[in-house]
C-alpha cells in the first residue's frame, strides 16, 4: 500500500480553492492555475508561480531585477531598502501568522502511535510547573511584547493579544488593553511568591514546591522562523528577573518538528498562521 501511495499522482493537486497546483520543482518553483467556474468566482489572474530562494538578499535582487513582481515578507531592512525604486511599491499590512510562546504539556507518548502508528522516539520531558496555570500567567507578564516589536521586528511588527491574527477581521476579537495581560515583572514576581514559588536556588532560580525541581526551562527557538531565536534571548532575560531560566536552544524547522512530535523540551518559539476553524487551531 505505501508504494502505491507514493507512487499515486499528486499533480494536478485537488483541493477547495480558486487555484489548483499544476506544477511542481522541488526547491525551485511551483505553479498555481485558477479553476475556471470556482464558487467564489473565476480568479481575475490566470496563474501564479511562487519563485523559491534560499535567502531574502536574493529575493530582492529577483524583484529589482523583474524576475518576481511580488516579494512576500521581508524583513524590515530590507523593506526600506526599496523605498523609492523606481516600479516598486511597498505595502505594510498586518501579518496573517504569529509568533507565539507555546508550553509543552506532554502526553507525546500517548498520542505519538495514534497519531503516527509508532511509539515517540523519545520521553516527553516537559517540567512539570507548567501546569500550574499561575506560572504560564507570571511568565506572560513578564514577556514585553512591544519590546519584541520595536527591537526584533523593528517596528515591522504587532502585539498579539490572541490567537486569532487580525487580518482575519471577522474572527478576530481585540480585546481591550486593560484586560490584556500587561508587562508587568513586579506582578510576575507576586504571583509567584503567591504562589508558593518562594525557595530559590543557590543561583537565584525558584524551585517548584510540588516537583523539587527548579524552574529552568529548555526553549526550542526555529532557525529560519524570523525573529524566533532573537526573541528567545530578549524573554531570558525578562525571566531572569523573575526567578525563571530559559534555557535557549536553536534548532533547524526539520529538528523542531520532531521535538514537537516526541516532547523533549518545555517551550518553543515559532511562527504559525493557522486559519479560524477552532478544529484546526486547537
Amino acid at each position: 500500500p505505501l508504494k502505491e501511495i507514493r507512487a499515486f499522482e499528486e499533480i494536478p493537486a485537488i483541493g477547495s480553492g480558486p487555484f489548483q497546483l499544476t506544477e511542481w520543482e522541488t526547491g525551485q518553483f511551483w505553479r498555481m492555475e485558477a479553476v475556471e467556474g470556482h464558487f467564489f468566482g473565476t480568479p481575475t489572474i490566470d496563474e501564479v508561480v511562487y519563485h523559491v530562494y534560499g535567502n531574502d538578499e536574493a529575493m530582492v535582487q529577483a524583484l529589482n531585477s523583474g524576475e518576481i513582481d511580488y516579494a512576500y515578507d521581508l524583513p524590515p531592512t530590507l523593506a526600506r531598502s526599496l523605498e523609492g525604486e523606481e516600479d516598486i511599491g511597498i505595502i505594510n499590512e498586518a501579518a496573517d501568522y504569529h509568533t507565539n510562546l507555546a508550553f509543552n504539556f506532554g502526553g507525546q507518548d500517548e498520542w505519538h502511535p495514534i497519531q503516527y502508528g509508532s511509539p515517540a522516539t523519545t520521553e516527553p520531558t516537559n517540567h512539570p510547573a507548567l501546569h500550574d496555570r499561575d506560572v504560564r500567567l507570571a511568565i506572560a507578564h513578564a514577556i514585553d511584547k512591544q519590546a519584541l516589536v520595536d527591537v526584533v521586528f523593528q517596528g515591522a511588527a504587532l502585539p498579539a493579544d490572541t490567537f486569532i491574527a487580525p487580518d482575519k477581521a471577522f474572527w478576530h476579537l481585540d480585546i481591550p488593553a486593560e484586560e490584556e495581560y500587561a508587562f508587568d515583572l513586579e506582578e510576575a514576581n507576586r504571583i509567584l511568591d503567591e504562589a508558593g514559588y518562594t525557595e530559590r536556588t543557590d543561583d537565584g532560580v525558584r524551585i517548584d514546591p510540588e516537583s523539587g525541581e527548579p524552574l529552568v526551562l529548555d526553549i526550542v527557538a526555529i532557525n529560519n522562523s524570523r525573529g524566533s531565536a532573537r526573541s528567545g534571548e530578549l524573554m531570558a532575560g525578562w525571566m531572569q528577573d523573575i526567578g525563571i531560566r530559559f534555557d535557549l536552544r536553536v534548532v533547524s524547522e526539520t529538528k523542531a518538528y520532531e521535538e514537537w512530535e516526541n516532547g523533549p523540551f518545555d517551550a518553543y518559539i515559532w511562527s504559525w498562521g493557522g486559519n479560524p476553524d477552532p478544529a484546526f487551531n486547537m
